[in-house]
C-alpha cells in the first residue's frame, strides 16, 4: 500500500474526522511536491508520523460494523435461549450439533469485515486549490 493509504488508515484508527485526515494527506502531498523527498524520508513512517497527531474518541465505520455484528451475534444467542425456555423448538435441527455457531461465524465476519472497512478505504482525494 501507498504511504498516503497507511496514513490515512492509522490517522482513521486514531479517531480524526475525513476533513482532518484529508487536510494531513494534501499537506503531505504537499510538501512531498515541493521538495522532491519521499514521504516517508520527510515524516517517518506512516504509523509514528499518525502518532503525531492527537487520538480523538470517534468511531470508524469499521467499529460501527463490528458493533452490529456483536450487538446480532449476541439477539441470536438471546433467541435461541429463549426459543428453548418458551417453546419446544430445537435450534439444533437447523445448526446441527454446534448451538452457537452461527453466532460465532457473525461475529468472525463481522471483527474481519470491520477491520477491512477500516483498512482498505482509500485516502481522500486531493482536493483542487
Amino acid at each position: 500500500m501507498t504511504y498516503e493509504h497507511n496514513l490515512a488508515f492509522y490517522l482513521r484508527m486514531r479517531g480524526l474526522p475525513e476533513a482532518q485526515v484529508s487536510e494531513a494527506i494534501d499537506e503531505v502531498r504537499a510538501h512531498v511536491m515541493s521538495s522532491g523527498n519521499s514521504a516517508e524520508s520527510e515524516f517517518g513512517t506512516a504509523e509514528d508520523y499518525a502518532e503525531s497527531f492527537s487520538a480523538v474518541k470517534r468511531r470508524t465505520l469499521g467499529v460501527r460494523v463490528i458493533t452490529v455484528a456483536g450487538v446480532l451475534a449476541i439477539g441470536y444467542v438471546i433467541a435461541v435461549f429463549a426459543l428453548g425456555a418458551l417453546t419446544d423448538v430445537d435450534v439444533r435441527s437447523i445448526t446441527g450439533p454446534v448451538l452457537l455457531w452461527p453466532a460465532l461465524v457473525v461475529l468472525v465476519v463481522g471483527v474481519l469485515g470491520g477491520f477491512l472497512t477500516d483498512y482498505l478505504r482509500s485516502p481522500p482525494r486531493p482536493r483542487p486549490h
